[in-house]
């Protein structure tokens, strides 16, 4: 059975569209879905489905939602597949997670303990290791979009970033680095949805990161 990652936009934000987790797994499983999982109340969720058609998907999902709550809710649905291949490609990343991975592999090594990623990053959190690498990812986000943007080369982002600001637009999804701060910046999920006439998600890199390994447990 195909797995899938669902990203609902603007659901628990400033008191709005207030829907708690439990209670949309609920609204998944009501739905046929299997395996539904959550993380954080941004509305994250990992789920087993023998639909095929993502879009079917996400209707299904935005119809019953706006049926149970009487408010819209934009879902963008992505499969386990093409989920692990954006984390695995974004460029911004690379450098610190390469770094992080040999650090990884080498306690293994030297300890022959089996623990998880995750674990070994939560285990190790007061590091100055993690400690810096907690800090250069937290520049890291993605925008996750409803589809491929037609001709993105005509929009000029320019006008909203920073200098040090970097943006990729890779096919669905567009990989963003903000060195001062995702909270400083103009270019907002906002910004990037008007421009590109797309429904648009943004989550950051830990978020990213914690749905790809939910997807493979």
């Amino acid at each position: 059975m195909p797995k899938y990652i669902s990203l609902l936009r603007g659901i628990n934000v400033s008191g709005q569209k207030k829907i708690k987790m439990l209670a949309l797994r609920e609204l998944y499983s009501s739905l046929g879905f299997k395996n539904v999982d959550s993380y954080i109340q941004s509305g994250n969720l990992v789920f087993d489905s023998k639909l095929e058609n993502p879009l079917d998907i996400s209707n299904m999902i935005t119809s019953t939602i706006k049926n149970n709550y009487q408010f819209e809710v934009p879902v963008i649905i992505y499969t386990a597949q093409e989920f692990s291949k954006i984390y695995k490609n974004n460029p911004f990343a690379k450098n610190y997670d390469d770094k992080l991975l040999k650090f990884y592999t080498e306690y293994l090594k030297d300890n022959h303990e089996l623990i998880s990623l995750y674990s070994f990053k939560t285990k190790f959190k007061n590091s100055d290791f993690i400690k810096e690498y907690n800090t250069n990812i937290a520049k890291l986000y993605v925008t996750f979009l409803a589809n491929s943007p037609k001709n993105p080369a005509r929009v000029d982002f320019s006008k909203w970033q920073t200098k040090n600001e970097k943006l990729i637009i890779a096919g669905k999804h567009i990989y963003l680095y903000y060195p001062e701060g995702y909270g400083k910046s103009k270019l907002t999920n906002n910004i990037l949805e008007r421009e590109l006439g797309l429904v648009a998600s943004t989550r950051n890199w830990r978020t990213v990161q914690k749905l790809v390994s939910l997807s493979i447990n």
